[in-house]
């Protein structure tokens, strides 16, 4: 599994999601796969419940620009947590090869899971 970290938010700052191992075949050689995915649950302490998803394809990139490639086999985003409700984001990086690119052709799939928690209210500083 790829390990990712899990941290506390305030609502209002950037949440910069990283994989922080680089993807690999399963003979250990660093690969991009073909396409990379990020999904997000939002369980929101007002009840709701909010779902994003995002895709990097190799040789395109992400057409919202939330992935980015910062190197063979790493990937980030940035989420505005402005943008949805303070709670428990269960999130997700899936890599999968895909029959039109073609660029991995260890054909590996990894997924990794974490989660973090967006807090309403800033903590106090002592």
């Amino acid at each position: 599994m790829l390990p990712v970290s899990a941290n506390t938010y305030t609502q209002g700052t950037a949440i910069i999601l990283t994989t922080s191992s680089p993807f690999t075949a399963y003979n250990g050689t660093i690969v991009d796969p073909d396409v990379v995915k990020l999904g997000i649950q939002i369980n929101g302490d007002d009840g709701t419940v909010t779902l994003l998803s995002y895709t990097y394809t190799y040789g395109t990139g992400d057409p919202t620009g939330t992935i980015v490639r910062t190197g063979t086999g790493l990937y980030m985003a940035s989420i505005n947590s402005n943008l949805y409700a303070s709670g428990v984001w269960a999130y997700s990086w899936m890599g999968e090869p895909s029959n039109a690119v073609n660029h991995d052709s260890t054909k590996t799939q990894v997924r990794a899971d974490s989660q973090l928690i967006v807090s309403s209210e800033p903590f106090p500083l002592s």
